[in-house]
């Protein structure tokens, strides 16, 4: 069974209703690099999963380790990329695929660590490879885009609770981010000052 996230408030009622609102709408990308380890039973793995490495991005990333990473100050409202290195997957071989599969919960604590998003299942991720036969999936990514996070100014943390399917083991993975809105790059025009309306 998952161990999933949930948020239960002093009123003692779940609300899950303001998920959309808080994180918006979600892209996924998961790829998978050619490289295979070639094993002899169907689960191609035994170890627990893991994160390897977790950053934030500009962009959503483009291969393996090919990613832009960003600072953790983000205006809000402004969408922004997670970038993920999974291990230890567990796998299982049938009709020459190998098969993986992720799922993941988000969550967002504000700096006085009160609970203010929580979404089951936000991303859901499938791997499916040829193979010749059962096989260890390495160098696997998740490139996660989250739209419009508008909570008012502040240092939130972000915890992902990454999901392997197939084990039913889980990993749980923080990240501190600030919403704070971008200063300007020029300085004030003259429309914008006191004296903006007086000619020499």
């Amino acid at each position: 069974m998952k161990g999933k996230f949930g948020i239960l408030l002093a009123g003692g009622f779940l609300v899950l209703s303001a998920i959309s609102a808080a994180t918006g709408n979600f892209f996924v990308r998961l790829d998978v690099a050619s490289k295979e380890t070639q094993q002899t039973t169907a689960t191609a793995n035994t170890a627990t999963i893991a994160i390897q490495r977790v950053a934030l991005a500009s962009a959503p990333a483009t291969g393996f380790g090919q990613f832009q990473a960003r600072s953790s100050v983000i205006a809000p409202g402004t969408p922004f990329n997670i970038y993920i290195e999974p291990t230890n997957l567990a796998t299982q071989f049938e009709n020459g695929q190998v098969r993986a599969s992720m799922s993941i919960d988000i969550l967002v604590r504000n700096a006085q660590g009160q609970t203010v998003a929580v979404q089951d299942n936000a991303w859901q991720l499938p791997i499916t490879r040829p193979s010749a036969g059962p096989a260890q999936l390495t160098q696997v990514y998740g490139s996660l885009t989250v739209n419009h996070l508008t909570f008012p100014e502040g240092r939130y943390q972000i915890v992902l609770r990454v999901h392997d399917d197939n084990s039913g083991a889980f990993v749980d993975q923080t990240i501190d981010v600030e919403l704070r809105a971008q200063a300007a790059q020029n300085g004030p025009r003259l429309s914008q000052s006191a004296g903006g309306n007086r000619t020499q």
